[in-house]
């Protein structure tokens, strides 16, 4: 079996352990020759070459083994075996969507046969965009969401202890506001814009 051999071999690059994929680095590298990928591509001949049938999904360090172990010992660029990886998940981890993916391989090759780089771009730009959204979610909004529904409220309730004095209704407010969780900083923000009004 094709992917039985392939799984066995490791790339020299992979086994000495040089490089490590980041998703951040890879999605802002646009540095990768298009003939890198296309040597990955040119290894790939269909979706059974490298993905059993009785596999649910693939991680990316067994993908990354097997299309090595396709390549006869010839060197691999890993960014490119990583991209042509994230082309098919989207920028995620695991291949899951096996006839999705044995259709696009399907598509891969120009009239000549050659495999044509072109025809994952548009599946690579959504990757890079997709790594970078989550990057920015995690590293940012995150950040904002956190201060806003965790913390704002806290301080609001604490330090703002004499803002009932400023208004009839915050003491109403101040007794809904127990138990509300996320809901709090609604009450914050209406308890600070009515204190401004009076």
């Amino acid at each position: 079996v094709p992917a039985r051999r392939a799984g066995e071999a490791l790339g020299s690059e992979g086994g000495r352990g040089e490089y490590s994929y980041e998703p951040l680095p890879w999605a802002l590298d646009v540095t990768v020759p298009e003939e890198s990928i296309a040597e990955v591509m040119q290894r790939i001949t269909g979706v059974d070459s490298f993905w059993r049938e009785n596999e649910g999904s693939l991680g990316r360090e067994v993908f990354r083994d097997r299309i090595k172990g396709l390549a006869g010992g010839a060197q691999l660029d890993d960014r490119a075996i990583d991209t042509i990886f994230n082309a098919f998940t989207g920028g995620t981890y695991w291949l899951t969507k096996r006839g999705d993916i044995a259709e696009n391989i399907r598509g891969w090759r120009s009239a000549s046969g050659a495999p044509n780089p072109g025809t994952v771009t548009g599946s690579v730009v959504g990757a890079r965009l997709q790594v970078i959204g989550a990057w920015l979610f995690l590293n940012v909004f995150s950040s904002f969401a956190a201060y806003f529904i965790i913390f704002r409220p806290i301080l609001c309730e604490t330090l703002g202890s004499t803002s009932s004095q400023a208004h009839p209704d915050i003491g109403k407010i101040d007794v809904a506001w127990q138990g509300q969780g996320s809901s709090a900083i609604a009450l914050c923000l209406a308890s600070q814009s009515w204190t401004s009004a009076a």
